[in-house]
């Protein structure tokens, strides 16, 4: 079982999803995979050209991608559709406390402190150097051992 939905029904898998990877449109993908690297601690998988047009960041399974917004300036992000609800992404992470701490120190801006939510998640939000929200979070009952 895998956030509360079971992938084993008992019917023989045609083919199984395992991974989605956001592509997050910017203008210097350079600067955005180092804020990633810096800030985040992904590490930047790779850059293509010398004027990077494309990139990605992975940091464990989580992957990332980024590509140079034409014109610039363009986002396909929730803040740039005026909306100010909801988050670019979500990013699922064990100890989560351990990781909000890591990003604090290393200077996000978090725009959510972290704090548990009705829908059983312990988890943050913080907004990245182009806008884009991100969700950071993780099972609520795997970071609360006080629980009798």
């Amino acid at each position: 079982m895998t956030n509360g939905w079971s992938l084993d029904d008992g019917a023989a898998a045609k083919g199984q999803f395992y991974g989605v990877v956001p592509i997050f449109l910017v203008d210097d993908v350079g600067a955005a995979a180092e804020y990633y690297r810096d800030v985040l601690g992904f590490e930047v998988e790779f850059l293509y050209g010398d004027d990077p047009t494309y990139g990605r960041v992975t940091r464990d399974d989580a992957i990332i991608d980024f590509a140079r917004s034409d014109p610039p300036g363009a986002r396909n992000s929730v803040k740039a559709s005026g909306s100010t609800f909801g988050a670019d992404a979500v990013i699922v992470v064990s100890n989560v406390e351990d990781v909000y701490v890591e990003i604090q120190e290393k200077g996000a801006n978090v725009i959510e402190r972290l704090a548990p939510r009705e829908y059983g998640a312990l988890d943050c939000m913080i907004e990245d150097l182009n806008g884009y929200r991100l969700t950071i979070g993780g099972d609520l009952e795997d970071d609360d051992d006080d629980d009798p």
